[in-house]
Formats: structure tokens, C-alpha cells, sequence
């Protein structure tokens, strides 16, 4: 969880910080994928559209990338409990791409 967010930073600073290239694994990442770096970030839309997040986009780019066409329906991101979620994914793995299988299907059911 990031508690601080500038509109103005790029997404890669978190990662750096949350992510670094040097230090011990967290217990959770059994395969030391999770790197700065070696990371990809989506964020989901309002109409579930999928963006992938470019290391250097900020914030309020992102949020300008969600925000629907004009003539489209409303669209954007959306604040669930107070927060916007992103979902962080090694870049290139297996997880990643079954992630994005499955929600491409979830999305064509709904």
C-alpha cells in the first residue's frame, strides 16, 4: 500500500522503493520476480478496460488515460474503500499472462 501519492511522480519511484534491485526478497515471492524493473502495473477502469501502466506515467497521466472518449460512457478509475488499486505483475511470466487471460474473459462475460 502506498499512503502517499503524488499525482506528479512517476509509478517507477514506488517501485523502486517498494521493489528494490539489491535487497532480500519479501517471503512472499518464492521466485525473486518481483524487482523494479521487471515489473509491469495495469489499472482497471470503471468499464473494465485494462491499462498498462508505462514506468515513467504519473498519477494523473494514468488518470487521464482512464477517463472515457468524448461520446463514450463514463469511464475511469475507481476509488473502492478509499483507494485505487493497481495490480503489480513480473513482466513477461506466466502470471502475468493468465492474469490478463482471465480478466479479458471476465470481461467478455459481463
Amino acid at each position: 500500500m502506498i499512503t502517499e501519492f503524488s499525482e506528479d511522480t512517476p509509478f517507477s519511484a514506488h517501485l523502486e522503493v517498494m521493489f528494490p534491485p539489491n535487497s532480500t526478497p519479501a517471503e512472499w515471492d518464492k521466485n525473486k520476480e518481483y524487482v523494479s524493473g521487471k515489473l509491469v502495473v495495469y489499472a482497471i477502469t470503471r468499464r473494465k478496460r485494462l491499462l498498462k501502466v508505462g514506468k515513467n506515467m504519473t498519477l494523473l497521466d494514468v488518470c487521464n488515460a482512464a477517463k472515457a472518449k468524448k461520446g463514450e460512457p463514463r469511464d475511469g478509475l475507481e476509488l473502492k474503500d478509499g483507494f485505487l488499486t493497481f495490480v503489480v505483475l513480473p513482466k513477461g511470466t506466466d502470471a502475468e499472462k493468465k492474469w490478463v487471460e482471465e480478466l479479458k474473459a471476465i470481461r467478455s462475460q459481463g
